[in-house]
């Protein structure tokens, strides 16, 4: 099966370093290249969580709660595209549930891993992290303030 750069790398930031405003660059710039006038498409989807995550992580609430909200409608929608892209759609559900309801209580910020089942795409993630100097799916809660705030930082790239 194939599937996107865009969606390796965003699997790669997504569980390396844990940059989601990266993520949502990535996706961004895939979906505008590829689907730009489709408001529910799947990157759409995995953009807006990747902005949650964002905005949770930095204690905007406000905005994490009305992104995951979105997010997870979309999502619920696209079971067919999520299994396609090696997501076990059962647990991602239960998953983005629990994450919305983090949000609602007010819980403290924690990673997330995305249920990914395929193999080859885990393979491919795994080796990239290694190359990048990653580690996949780290329990490390300690970002760089670089990587926190990155939205001030957008048009430097990373070392």
């Amino acid at each position: 099966m194939k599937v996107p750069k865009a969606y390796i790398d965003f699997l790669i930031h997504f569980h390396g370093d844990r940059d989601y405003f990266e993520c949502h660059e990535i996706l961004e710039h895939y979906w505008k290249q590829t689907e730009p006038d489709n408001r529910s498409s799947v990157w759409v989807g995995f953009i807006q969580l990747a902005v949650a995550q964002y905005h949770y992580r930095r204690k905007n609430d406000i905005g994490a709660k009305k992104l995951v909200k979105k997010s997870i409608e979309i999502l619920k929608q696209r079971s067919i595209e999520l299994t396609n892209l090696g997501i076990d759609t059962i647990k991602f559900y239960m998953l983005l549930e629990g994450l919305q309801t983090s949000y609602e209580n007010g819980d403290v910020y924690k990673n997330i891993n995305l249920p990914i089942t395929n193999p080859h795409i885990l393979s491919m993630c795994k080796k990239e992290c290694g190359n990048l100097g990653l580690e996949w799916c780290s329990d490390d809660e300690i970002i760089p303030d670089f990587i926190l705030h990155r939205h001030l930082h957008k048009n430097h790239k990373k070392n």
